[in-house]
C-alpha cells in the first residue's frame, strides 16, 4: 500500500491504515481498538475506567482483509442490486438507539402498507 499523503485512497485503505503500525506511529492516524483518541490510552490501559484494552483474537490485519475481501465479494454486490432495485434504506446508525429505532419502524410499516406485501402475507 502507497503511503503518499494526500492521495486518493478508497475506504478499504484507510480501515488498513489503522492496522499499520508505521502510520499509527508516526501519529498520521489513530488505531481503531477501542480507543477514539490516542492519548486516552497508556500502556494498554483505558484513561477513563483504567480497564485493559481487549482486542478479539481475530483482531488483526490478516482477518481484517479477509472480512473486507469478503464485504467486496459478498456483501457490496448485494447492496448494488437492491439499491438499483430502490429498495435499498440507509439508516444513520450513529445516531440514538430510539431515532435508529424509529427509523427501522417507518421503513417496515411503508413496507407492510405496500399493496404486493400484504397480497403475500394473506393465507
Amino acid at each position: 500500500m502507497k503511503k503518499n499523503e494526500g492521495s486518493d485512497v478508497t475506504l478499504t485503505e484507510v480501515v488498513m491504515m489503522t492496522q499499520d503500525e508505521e502510520w499509527v506511529r508516526l501519529g498520521k492516524i489513530t488505531t481503531g481498538t477501542n480507543i477514539v483518541d490516542q492519548e486516552l490510552a497508556t500502556c494498554g490501559v483505558l484513561y477513563v475506567t483504567g480497564e485493559p484494552l481487549i482486542r478479539r483474537s481475530d483482531d488483526n490485519v490478516d482477518a481484517l482483509k479477509k472480512r473486507l475481501e469478503t464485504y467486496h465479494k459478498i456483501t457490496k454486490p448485494l447492496s448494488d442490486y437492491y439499491s438499483l432495485k430502490g429498495i435499498l434504506y440507509r439508516i444513520d446508525a450513529a445516531k440514538s438507539a430510539s431515532d435508529v429505532f424509529n427509523n427501522i419502524d417507518k421503513i417496515f410499516c411503508a413496507a407492510s402498507a405496500h399493496k404486493s406485501y400484504q397480497d403475500k402475507m394473506k393465507i
